[in-house]
């Protein structure tokens, strides 16, 4: 899986579940690790797992909580 823009990741399938994570903090770390746990389980779904790290990348992260 690469890098794409929001926009284009919602575009390109019909189900989404985005984790925006924080890798600071122990609970952000376990929310992250349970994320990454589900979406494995889930890689033969309909459902496509993306993750922001909003600390990394802040623009991208307020891109996807602002309405258009």
């Amino acid at each position: 899986a690469g890098c794409l823009s929001i926009d284009d990741f919602v575009r390109q399938h019909d189900y989404v579940h985005t984790l925006f994570y924080s890798r600071t903090g122990r609970l952000n770390q376990k929310v992250k690790a349970d994320f990454e746990a589900t979406a494995e389980e889930w890689k033969h779904s309909k459902v496509a797992f993306g993750m922001i790290d909003v600390d990394t990348d802040r623009k991208m992260s307020e891109n996807g909580t602002t309405p258009p």
